[in-house]
């Protein structure tokens, strides 16, 4: 059984997101940190939406 992992990697985007908002003022740059390791996990979840996207279609 193939698992598409789109909503998990929606959810680490958030969690991440709401983790550098929580730490903004605990350390100077955690809400670029947080920003940007929220891109990468929502790069990941349209990567795999395209991924289930294309399956379907074939």
């Amino acid at each position: 059984m193939k698992r598409n992992y789109t909503l998990l990697f929606y959810f680490l985007f958030v969690l991440s997101m709401i983790g550098g908002l929580a730490l903004r003022d605990t350390f100077s740059y955690s809400m670029t940190v947080g920003g940007g390791i929220g891109l990468t996990f929502l790069f990941c979840s349209a990567y795999s939406a395209e991924k289930k996207k294309k399956k379907h279609v074939n």
